[in-house]
């Protein structure tokens, strides 16, 4: 087994956001979940973040968070592993 990496994710049109757009699309039902134009968005600004859990170049896993620096305060919007995984 080789090692997970956790990182965040700024590469919006890379082989990793697509993987983790396929867990997001499959791991949620769709009332439950935002468009990935407004994901987009989101990302775009200071205060919300990807994070993936890589396996070589494979996402095992992502979380999507707000995090208000100036609260000092976070929250998990998101968080789904691959269902093979």
């Amino acid at each position: 087994m080789e090692s997970i990496i956790l990182k965040k994710t700024d590469d919006f049109t890379s082989s990793e956001f697509e993987q983790v757009l396929n867990i997001y699309s499959v791991s949620f039902p769709p009332v439950e979940t935002k468009p990935v134009e407004k994901i987009l968005d989101l990302l775009k600004g200071d205060d919300y973040h990807l994070y993936t859990a890589m396996e070589k170049s494979k996402v095992l896993g992502f979380s999507l968070l707000y995090v208000f620096s100036d609260l000092k305060i976070g929250l998990l919007d998101y968080m789904a592993v691959r269902p093979v995984y």
